[in-house]
């Protein structure tokens, strides 16, 4: 069966050869950004075509890559007609007799999400990133995309791992891209209780107070961030986590200055003394927090 194919192998793999995938990259319309096309990204797993006209199969592993870069090949063909479903599918075919190619799976990943299939495409992500950790802000949407599911360690692993490769990219970097993954990792320690998020929130109090350096203005933060007051609490409660109570103090109280919300000042004090097992102290700020906001 894998000798009548080769003809059809040949043809579909210059057609995809000679229809060369966009360089773009994908991403879930995070901050208002609008989507686009999903990359195909294996120009380095095309075939040799003269080879291929000249070898047979010569084992079983062989016949398996053979009908992989097949299904490859129509994969391609359907991407360029933006028939992404079936390329999605020829893909995923392709990954199942070829599940040593990591090319494949980064093949999928964007497809996937692109298509809104955000826990296939979580699922091969991970696969992926395993195999062959490759691109930074494609790990960050997914991360976020799947922040709602309930686990946050596997969130975290995601985005510590999107921001190591980022780093790595871009050694001397400092931009709204890195920014918004140290505030999405505050978010998500936060959200789930986790430890670790006191050293993003450093970075984005560090872009609040210096956003020059990160080649931001003040509507760049507002677009990163939202709510000021929010992130403000954010990064105060990582602090408070961490037991540094100085500079969950200082946040709170500069949300206090900023904003002049009493109420929202002595709930803070609740949880800076509950922090420290003062739990009377704590029951008296939380009363007068209630008090406060029924008279306000």
């Amino acid at each position: 069966m894998i000798r009548r194919q080769s003809c059809l192998l040949v043809s579909l793999v210059v057609l995809a050869i000679a229809n060369p995938s966009p360089a773009q990259q994908l991403g879930p319309d995070r901050q208002g950004r609008s989507q686009r096309r999903p990359p195909a990204i294996g120009a380095d797993y095309a075939p040799d075509v003269a080879e291929i006209q000249q070898q047979e199969p010569a084992s079983k592993a062989d016949e398996d890559k053979a009908m992989s870069l097949t299904l490859y090949g129509q994969g391609r063909i359907h991407y360029q007609q933006e028939e992404y479903a079936k390329a999605l599918a020829c893909y995923q075919r392709a990954w199942r007799w070829n599940q040593d190619s990591s090319t494949l799976l980064w093949e999928i990943v964007p497809v996937a999400f692109h298509l809104k299939r955000n826990s296939m495409a979580v699922e091969y992500a991970i696969l992926a990133n395993e195999a062959e950790p490759r691109d930074p802000n494609l790990m960050h949407d997914i991360a976020m995309a799947m922040s709602h599911d309930g686990d946050g360690p596997r969130v975290l692993a995601m985005l510590d791992k999107a921001i190591e490769l980022y780093k790595k990219e871009n050694p001397k970097s400092k931009d709204a891209e890195l920014v918004e993954m140290h505030f999405n990792r505050t978010l998500v320690c936060t959200q789930y209780d986790l430890d670790g998020g006191a050293s993003s929130a450093a970075v984005v109090e560090d872009a609040m107070a210096n956003p020059n350096t990160y080649g931001l203005t003040e509507e760049d933060l507002e677009e990163l961030l939202g709510d000021q007051k929010v992130a403000g609490q954010i990064l105060a409660d990582a602090y408070l986590k961490t037991g540094d109570h100085d500079k969950a103090k200082g946040l709170y109280r500069q949300l206090y200055e900023t904003h002049q919300d009493a109420g929202l000042w002595e709930y803070h004090q609740a949880l800076l003394a509950s922090s420290r097992e003062n739990w009377d102290q704590s029951l008296k700020h939380l009363s007068k927090s209630l008090d406060q906001d029924n008279t306000a």
